[in-house]
Parts: structure tokens; sequence; C-alpha cells
């Protein structure tokens, strides 16, 4: 008696083939673009956000990024607002 394939194995095929499908698709459409373009923000808009920042809001950048990350900004804008004679 031959035992029947496990359908977990079935569907799990089955999806994969689907996913492989669906990549080759968006691939082929989208393959002359950029996915992460972005514009940098100029040193005036930097600047002005940092100057809007509160307590509140610098803690929260300091739990999701790092104290490192915030440490890097702080010098940076304060670097630039010394240029700048502010």
């Amino acid at each position: 008696m031959a035992l029947e394939p496990n359908i977990y194995d079935k569907v799990t095929d089955r999806l994969l083939d689907l996913r492989l499908k669906v990549r080759g698709k968006l691939h082929e459409q989208f393959r002359r673009t950029k996915p992460y373009r972005s514009e940098e923000v100029s040193a005036d808009e930097e600047l002005y956000a940092y100057n809007q920042l509160t307590e509140d809001e610098m803690f929260r950048l300091i739990r999701k990024h790092g104290s490192e990350a915030v440490n890097e900004l702080v010098m940076r804008n304060e670097t630039l607002k010394q240029r700048r004679g502010l």
C-alpha cells in the first residue's frame, strides 16, 4: 500500500509555486524602477524639525533608534546651528 503524500507538503509546495509566480511577475513589471528612491531632507528642514522636538519626542526617538543615533542627530544639528550662528 502506497502512502499518500502529506497534505502539509502539498500545500506548502503549492504556496511556494504561487509565490514564485507572483515574484516573477512583479519583477518583470517593475524591473526598471528604483523601489527605495527617497529625497534627502535639506539642512534647513532638518534643523527646523530638530528645533521643534519636545523632550518626550526625543525620548521616543531614543527608545526607537537608540542613544547613539540620537546623539549623532543632536551633534549634527548643534554643529549646524553653530555654523549658522543661531
